[in-house]
């Protein structure tokens, strides 16, 4: 299919990525400053089970609960380090003369949105590579910034958020790498790399899988991809254990292969209401969730009732699903399927390698872990590229496509807002 537009990223292109991961990255500083002052993040497991009183101590000391394993093996290395030199440097400059621990929790707070605005970014000059015009561009982007997911895990202190990103600059970079017909920009694939697998190990899977999708449908040759991924994996993982070695002993802890056990079995089979493979029949609704779920409801908080102190209740979807979700953005998944499919030379490779990824996942976590909201910018990316189809349909389907895409990102803005008010007037009723 020819492209609506040149495929080339010219100035006013990165303007438009750099205004629009600007708004988004204070769209979820002002959601995240939110949640501060309700307390939100002083609390345990109390939004849909993520963990931002941890990784607050992560960004800022690297010794936050669960940092330095195998799942997570430089969290806490890749921002602490940076986080305490910037905080020396605003100190030494007498532009701060406050409490230091306050300073280095005021600049973790900035991570976690800037990852956002950056997913955002990346995922507008993805699509532009791709042959979509601005507007078609921006709808695509949009529909990961404004998702439920991201308003919320663009908000909080977590790593899911800043795993997201690493998929938005993967599928930006194989883009490339096809448009470049074979070209392998080796120093950012295995910067992403060592910062993917640093942050959440399991997470390179999934890079590797649209660096693999790219490579080979550019190099048409099973065997020479396979060896160019090896080589990208292997100095992933070199790099990856040298700078997590170090840093666990710079900071004068366990290395990830020394975790402690309990921080092990934590992220292994847990007790959970949706739970095993069986829990693939909740899959449906987790993808039309990742969006714009139908409701949210509360349970016991079991960490703040064991512990005696915080909310007793905790957020999550888990037994919430509605039908309404689903009858909306599945049938515009199938459409962006079909429209990625007809286009075989860019489309078609990385919609394959979008499947596998959203279907892994899903698979993945239905045994690992609580619910599966909480791993959905895990996939939000793949669901995004999937649904770029529906831009690429054939004419007499295209306008049902795109409008449709239109139509659900205004369903998502009234409702999302919706659910963020409902949350917020929840936590506000408990100060």
């Amino acid at each position: 299919m020819a492209n609506e537009d040149s495929n080339q990223i010219g100035r006013s292109a990165w303007l438009i990525a750099i205004a629009a991961g600007l708004i988004v990255f204070g769209l979820n500083l002002c959601l995240s400053l939110y949640f501060n002052r309700l307390g939100a993040f002083e609390e345990k497991n109390i939004i849909f089970q993520a963990d931002p009183f941890w990784r607050l101590k992560s960004f800022t000391t690297g010794l936050g609960w669960g940092d330095h394993n195998l799942f997570h093996p430089n969290l806490g290395n890749f921002f602490s380090f940076p986080l305490r030199i910037t905080a020396k440097v605003i100190e030494s400059s007498g532009l701060y003369s406050g409490d230091p621990d306050a300073l280095r929790r005021g600049l973790a707070m900035l991570i976690v949105p800037f990852f956002s605005g950056a997913t955002t970014a990346s995922l507008f000059l993805g699509m532009r590579r791709f042959g979509l015009n601005s507007t078609k561009s921006i709808a695509c982007a949009l529909l990961a910034a404004v998702s439920f997911s991201q308003l919320i895990f663009g908000s909080i202190p977590d790593h899911f958020a800043i795993g997201s990103f690493c998929l938005a600059a993967s599928f930006a970079l194989a883009v490339d790498m096809i448009r470049n017909e074979g070209k392998i920009r080796w120093i950012a694939w295995i910067a992403l790399g060592v910062f993917t697998t640093g942050i959440t190990s399991t997470n390179f899977a999934w890079l590797g899988l649209f660096f693999f999708a790219a490579l080979l449908q550019v190099r048409k040759n099973i065997f020479t991809t396979l060896r160019e991924c090896l080589i990208f994996g292997a100095i992933t993982a070199i790099l990856t254990i040298i700078t997590s070695i170090a840093g666990a002993k710079a900071i004068g802890v366990p290395s990830p292969f020394d975790a402690p056990e309990e921080v092990k079995q934590s992220y292994l089979v847990e007790a959970a209401t949706e739970k095993g493979l069986l829990t693939l029949v909740y899959a449906p609704a987790a993808i039309a969730d990742t969006l714009t779920p139908g409701s949210i409801r509360t349970d016991p908080n079991e960490v703040a009732l064991a512990e005696g102190e915080g909310r007793p209740y905790r957020f999550t979807l888990i037994g919430s699903h509605s039908a309404l979700p689903m009858l909306l953005i599945l049938p515009l998944l199938g459409l962006g399927a079909y429209g990625a499919w007809k286009d075989a030379s860019l489309h078609r490779p990385l919609l394959l390698a979008s499947l596998v990824i959203l279907a892994g996942n899903l698979t993945l976590h239905s045994i690992l872990g609580q619910e599966f909201f909480v791993y959905s910018q895990h996939w939000l990316v793949p669901l995004i590229v999937i649904l770029a189809g529906n831009f690429r349909l054939p004419e007499r389907l295209q306008t049902i496509g795109a409008y449709g895409i239109y139509a659900l990102l205004a369903v998502m803005l009234i409702n999302n807002a919706r659910l963020l008010n409902e949350i917020f007037t929840t936590l506000s009723a408990d100060l």
